[in-house]
């Protein structure tokens, strides 16, 4: 033994030179160059040119509506004449940038020359803003203004970060545009002094937007360019640290005869645990040379102050008892450094089985100590980004929710009351841009609640046949207008319930039969319906054929991607955003299943909605009678109603929804003066907001509940959410906090009446409030 360790120290001579600071990867350099060159001013203004000529066509969408608002509101010459300016403007952009794109210019005077083109281009809207506003002198023209420079100021916005003086230029001109024709308006006393105080407040909401919109496309850009290049400094410093290791590695075969072709630190001990070998790991990592460490105890070299006594007193345990023992603890090197090493310390027998010392083969494991760190904080960095992308699409949902439900429900009373064609026809084509951009917020979270694994499956029994047949309720009067034929086969669905989702199979269906619907010009759509009971678990099939364009072969693996249609053609003839498939087809793969597709172009297209049911399946079922849309007629005469919310255009419109029931109404500004007016007189139902000052809905509600229980009261009060907070958290928060039915914003009359109905009913108030109610189940409406 003595030898041999004299040979292995021997051979520690061997020559250990400075090693170099490795160099990233040449993978790791060409990405971070071709980073650098993109996020600078020459990259930016590149993929602004470029972008801006490949979306030519999607932003003539606005163009485009806003022609046919002006042809409708004033004159087909008009509309003309207005699409005419603004496609001179995008033409005069467009083409100036692709001419620069074709010469490779994108220095500055090419950003200049850009700036110019954007002017041009933002002059040309202003221009068609400015004939909508004098061709009328009705409130249609105001609005008109504000939606499509909003529209204009968005579109602008996206493209800050790639070229700031374009940007700048166009928001100046747009928000100038709107104040000059405001104030034109005040000087010549158009709409009085009230006209004139809300269109200077209009302006500065105008302003605020444009505003809260760049800086949110500023900070998304600033804070998305900071994580690429910390992710490619971290590669590199991943690539450097495997160099590292590398380069170690070839130095431990270089001394492969030391130490058996040890790569780690090696540590003989004797009997009373004096070092008698160390190997040239050893000296590299710890700095102590063979003559220093011989003789020593490794605790008298290498135990610091922040060595952990638990690893200490395990060491001192293992030896008493002669067992090895493997452990991570930190050692203190020769110059004061802390190093993480993982030790693995195994006692030496001689042929006798008694203990002569100690070998201890010790890793530094800094590196990837650091590393755990390091994930650990790209972890957390990660999750707070999930959770402000969360608190920013709930944010973003309340406030669009929030105007939305001025918009559509007003609009929804309107059209209940008498109007002439032409106002009817305004008020229906305005409703209908409402819901159509409530079904973009709703794609878009339903996305983004997909991508982050937020998306709940529930489990419960339903009638399939009952949810299809309302779902073609719906689309049937679509399919009636353009001609077509529907027909229904759901011989294959046995009587009774499944298991499942019904709010989501409902949604995708709907989904598929108003794709089916709007691809198809002529002919018919057809439904086959069935279940296979006789699979484990069993599977529901949802075919849905149709004899519309059909889609190409090379396009039906990407239509289900997000954003995506057949080709360009397709989104300007049938219109949509492409993230109705993405989530369908998400969400079916969620409830254990999948959707295929067959086509034939010009021919048809059948797609297959398959998913399992659970294991419980066809129980019998009653089925309750549907209730009418108009529901008017059960609500008691004398039912007193207490409102509260913040938003004066939600209280009027709910006025106006519940009009019949005015007298029996009382109004809340928040909900301090909810539980006042509550504790004042009872009422027999509320409608609660849930975002309000001073005391939110939430903690309204906990208070009266509060004083119902000090009261005790035998049958408390229903308390209807109506929030834009249109989240499932948020519908549990309402339900935990003692609410007994939640509706989300934009109302609608049918769906408001429908809900008061049966919280009425539930609750059972007799229409002289005389019969004293039962106690009621806390369950959501």
């Amino acid at each position: 033994m003595q030898r041999k360790l004299t040979f292995l120290c021997n051979t520690d001579s061997v020559d250990q030179s400075a090693e170099a600071m490795p160099q990233p990867a040449p993978q790791a350099q060409n990405a971070r160059q071709k980073f650098e060159n993109r996020i600078s001013d020459e990259g930016r203004f590149a993929a602004y040119a470029r972008g801006r000529v490949g979306h030519f066509a999607a932003r003539q969408v606005l163009t485009l509506l806003g022609a046919l608002i002006l042809w409708v509101l004033v004159s087909p010459q008009i509309g003309l004449l207005a699409l005419a300016l603004a496609l001179l403007g995008e033409a005069v952009d467009c083409l100036t940038l692709w001419v620069l794109i074709k010469r490779r210019s994108f220095g500055r005077g090419a950003r200049i020359v850009s700036t110019g083109t954007a002017a041009v281009q933002a002059l040309s809207i202003a221009a068609c803003v400015w004939i909508g506003w004098h061709a009328t002198a009705g409130p249609e023209a105001r609005f008109f203004a504000v939606a499509y420079l909003c529209g204009a100021i968005i579109n602008a916005s996206l493209v800050f970060p790639y070229n700031r003086r374009a940007t700048e230029a166009r928001l100046v001109i747009y928000i100038l545009v709107i104040a000059v024709l405001f104030a034109l308006d005040g000087l010549q006393g158009r709409g009085g002094r009230g006209q004139l105080v809300f269109d200077s407040l209009a302006t500065l909401l105008l302003l605020y937007m444009a505003y809260s919109f760049v800086s949110f496309v500023l900070r998304s850009y600033t804070k998305r360019i900071k994580m690429e290049r910390e992710m490619l400094e971290g590669q590199e410093r991943l690539d450097r640290s495997y160099q590292t290791l590398r380069a170690r590695e070839r130095e431990a075969r270089h001394l492969a005869m030391v130490a058996a072709n040890a790569n780690d630190s090696v540590i003989v001990t004797d009997r009373a645990g004096h070092i008698e070998y160390v190997n040239a790991s050893f000296t590299r990592v710890t700095g102590y040379t063979v003559e220093e460490a011989l003789g020593r105890t490794p605790a008298e070299l290498l135990n610091g102050p922040n060595t952990d006594t638990e690893a200490i007193e395990a060491i001192l345990n293992a030896r008493r008892t002669h067992e090895p023992v493997r452990l991570e603890l930190i050692n203190r090197t020769k110059f004061g450094k802390d190093i993480w090493v993982e030790t693995n310390i195994t006692p030496m027998m001689d042929s006798d089985g008694n203990v002569v010392g100690e070998v201890a083969i010790e890793r530094d494991i800094t590196q990837a100590k650091q590393r755990e760190q390091e994930l650990a904080a790209a972890k957390t960095a990660a999750e707070e980004g999930a959770r402000a992308k969360a608190q920013f699409l709930a944010m973003i949902s309340h406030e669009i929710r929030t105007p939305l439900n001025g918009i559509i429900g007003m609009s929804d009373v309107m059209l209940s009351g008498p109007l002439d064609p032409e106002h009817r026809g305004n008020l229906q084509t305005i409703l209908a841009s409402g819901e159509g951009l409530l079904t973009i917020i709703n794609d878009i979270l339903d996305l983004s609640k997909l991508e982050a694994g937020k998306m709940e499956i529930d489990q419960l029994p339903f009638d399939l046949r009952a949810e299809l047949q309302a779902a073609l309720d719906l689309v049937r009067p679509l399919a009636n207008e353009k001609g077509l034929s529907l027909s229904v086969d759901v011989s294959g669905l046995p009587e009774g319930r499944i298991l499942g989702d019904p709010g989501r199979v409902r949604q995708v269906f709907l989904n598929l039969m108003g794709n089916a619907i709007k691809f198809t010009r002529a002919g018919a759509v057809s439904l086959r319906a069935a279940v296979d009971t006789g699979a484990a678990p069993p599977r529901v099939t949802l075919a849905v054929q149709d004899t519309g364009i059909g889609i190409p072969a090379d396009r039906l693996d990407q239509i289900f991607d997000a954003f995506a249609q057949a080709d360009s053609a397709t989104t300007r003839d049938f219109g949509g955003t492409g993230l109705g498939l993405a989530i369908s087809r998400q969400l079916t793969q969620q409830m254990g299943g999948d959707i295929t597709v067959t086509s034939v172009p010009g021919k048809g297209s059948c797609f297959t909605m398959e998913f399992v049911t659970g294991l419980d399946v066809m129980q019998p079922v009653e089925v309750s009678p549907r209730i009418c849309a108009d529901d008017e007629a059960d609500l008691p005469a004398s039912l007193r109603l207490l409102i509260a919310d913040d938003n004066r255009t939600n209280r009027l419109l709910l006025a106006k929804l519940l009009s019949p029931l005015k007298d029996g109404m009382r109004f809340a500004k928040d909900g301090v003066e909810a539980v006042e007016a509550f504790a004042a007189d009872v009422p027999d139902l509320i409608l609660m907001d849930m975002s309000m000052p001073r005391c939110d809905g939430l903690e309204a509600t906990r208070r009266i509940r509060a004083l119902e229980a000090s009261r005790c009261t035998n049958a408390p009060v229903p308390i209807i959410a109506l929030t834009a907070n249109a989240f499932a958290s948020d519908r549990e928060r309402c339900l935990a906090a003692g609410m007994d039915g939640f509706l989300t914003k934009p109302i609608r009359r049918n769906d408001l009446l429908r809900t008061i109905a049966r919280a009425t009913r539930d609750s059972a108030i007799a229409p002289d409030n005389a019969a004293q109610p039962p106690p009621r189940h806390s369950a959501a409406v």
